[in-house]
């Protein structure tokens, strides 16, 4: 495997999301988001990870203003991380202290985001785009990949569609959900 491809095709992804309107949408059209309903997609291999594995991880930063990719994303050293991980080192504090340096970490540490490389079923002449999400969808699509009942979804001949089912927020404070079925 070779990091340099990994590291341009990352860095690829990290422009398409500075380069996000206000709408959300991508101007060059690289990075995919569900719309509100059904949409069938193909998760595809990615040439940049290990074989079965089309899932990368980046880390971002959504609290100093703008969104910023963590160093860490390409295995760089992250100053952010490292006074984070400084704010306890061998130190004894009371539980409120704890409590607060916590509260701290959580806003400052970065949030993991998973892409993949997808086609998206009828507009497939568009061609590859990547899916980016967080944490309980990667959770959902790993329970699948491991799954021996579905074998490797992303595979190009034998792989199989997806539908996801975006539903979007209805009242303050509750979050959007997306259900995956796979075909």
């Amino acid at each position: 495997m070779s990091l340099d491809k990994l590291k341009a095709k990352l860095e690829a992804i990290k422009a398409a999301q500075s380069n996000q309107s206000s709408s959300g949408e991508s101007r060059d059209g690289l990075i995919w988001k569900p719309q509100p309903g059904k949409q069938i997609i193909r998760i595809l291999p990615n040439k940049f990870t290990e074989p079965g594995y089309p899932f990368v991880e980046l880390y971002f930063y959504y609290d100093f203003g703008k969104t910023w990719v963590s160093p860490s994303s390409f295995g760089e050293f992250d100053p952010i991380i490292n006074y984070c991980n400084s704010l306890l080192d061998g130190k004894k504090v009371d539980k409120e202290e704890f409590k607060r340096i916590k509260a701290l970490e959580r806003k400052l540490l970065p949030k993991v985001r998973y892409y993949v490389p997808i086609l998206v079923r009828g507009q497939e002449q568009e061609g590859v785009k990547f899916w980016g999400f967080g944490v309980q969808n990667f959770t959902r699509l790993g329970d699948i990949f491991t799954d021996d009942d579905y074998g490797d979804i992303s595979e190009l001949k034998t792989g199989r569609d997806i539908t996801v089912e975006y539903i979007p927020a209805t009242k303050d404070g509750e979050f959007p959900k997306t259900n995956i079925l796979v075909k």
